[in-house]
């Protein structure tokens, strides 16, 4: 007669069917060590730029702020141009969706705990988007709307 199996005793679970924790958190207090951020950062004007800040150590869990040219941003969900998101337990999230020249200097990660602080400096350069000229005699297939004027019988159409 074949044996009846027993429900949520696989293995390595424990009650329940759950698996059990096998990383516990640290019982000293300590502070936190965030893992260096990229320290020079080029990015194409118009294009994502995410710098994440990890807490490598450090009890109590710390907590993120982040700055830009010593000032402190406020990461907010309704902000178009820049959010800081906390990801995980002990990591944090710049996110700017579209870079600007404006967003261009020194961002700061610190993370703070009643222990202490540990904080990591990336600089970021801005590339700017260039516009091709294209130029061109009026040539009678191109619509009109398509070509601006640009002195006498020259055209340009520009491309970003």
């Amino acid at each position: 007669m074949p044996e009846k199996k027993q429900r949520g005793k696989g293995k390595g679970k424990g009650r329940k069917g759950r698996r059990e924790r096998t990383k516990e958190e640290p019982t000293t207090a300590s502070a936190p060590k965030i893992k260096p951020l990229k320290s020079d950062v080029v990015v194409n004007e118009g294009k994502k730029l995410v710098l994440r800040c990890e807490a490598i150590s450090g009890y109590p869990q710390p907590t993120f702020k982040w700055y830009k040219d010593g000032k402190e941003l406020i990461g907010n969900k309704k902000s178009k141009e820049i959010r800081i998101k906390k990801k995980k337990r002990k990591e944090s999230e710049l996110l700017i969706r579209k870079v600007k020249p404006s967003h261009a200097g020194e961002y700061t990660c610190e993370a703070v705990n009643q222990q202490g602080e540990d904080r990591s400096i990336s600089n970021i350069a801005v590339t700017p988007a260039r516009d091709i000229l294209l130029f061109w005699q009026e040539v009678p297939c191109l619509k009109r709307e398509e070509q601006k004027d640009f002195g006498s019988n020259w055209k340009h159409l520009v491309i970003s």
